[in-house]
């Protein structure tokens, strides 16, 4: 389980919300790479 968010995620979510699509895109999926499970999951499902 993740017990802290880390920064990129906020970052994702904050360029989501600006509509940086691509940048969101990049940020999370370079989050997603460096991520085990169920981390994986919760970055995808988010």
């Amino acid at each position: 389980m993740i017990e802290k968010l880390p920064a990129e995620f906020w970052q994702g979510i904050a360029q989501f919300n600006s509509q940086e699509f691509y940048a969101c895109h990049d940020t999370l999926e370079a989050l997603w790479m460096e991520a085990g499970e169920p981390e994986k999951l919760f970055i995808k499902e988010s």
